[in-house]
């Protein structure tokens, strides 16, 4: 048993209860597909929006086609902020350090430790975060210059990646 739905006031409803079909009345669950379509009721096709980078899919409408109505999906497009690529840079900044164990610490507060894995990481630490702040910042200042953002996944994904001179397994 299918669901069928007929378009009313440009709203897609589905259709319920006791239907006045050519041969009497039914219940719209017993219908079949050439009863349904004499009414002008349909199923819904299990049509996807495709995905389109830098762009939301929304459902706008729907067409019949085929004998199902098909969802009809517009595109808006994505308006990315200066904030978002600060954000993406700090999250991946912050996740790098956690990951290292420097939960609540910057690892360069450690540049003076006596400890030199400590002190090694602190190192490691600031050479990486210029290096991301470069790549970030170049970015960032082309989009306010030409308002043309770069795509915030191909963003996080080229941000580098730091390289730590200890290993995690190495003791301390």
């Amino acid at each position: 048993m299918a669901d069928y739905y007929k378009m009313k006031d440009g709203r897609l409803e589905k259709v319920v209860g006791l239907v006045s079909t050519e041969v009497g009345m039914k219940n719209a669950k017993f219908l079949t597909k050439a009863e349904a379509a004499s009414i002008g009721a349909f199923p819904k096709a299990e049509n996807r929006a495709e995905t389109r980078p830098g762009f939301i899919p929304r459902a706008s409408g729907f067409e019949l086609e085929d004998g199902e109505w098909r969802t009809i999906f517009s595109y808006v497009e994505i308006r990315r902020t200066i904030g978002d690529f600060n954000a993406a840079l700090e999250n991946h900044l912050r996740m790098e350090r956690i990951k290292r164990g420097y939960d609540t610490r910057e690892p360069s507060q450690y540049v003076n430790s006596t400890v030199e894995r400590w002190r090694q990481d602190a190192e490691d630490w600031i050479a990486h975060v210029d290096e991301v702040m470069l790549y970030g910042l170049q970015a960032i200042n082309a989009y306010k210059k030409s308002g043309e953002a770069p795509d915030l996944g191909e963003f996080r994904k080229n941000l580098p990646k730091i390289e730590w001179t200890f290993a995690e397994e190495q003791d301390l």
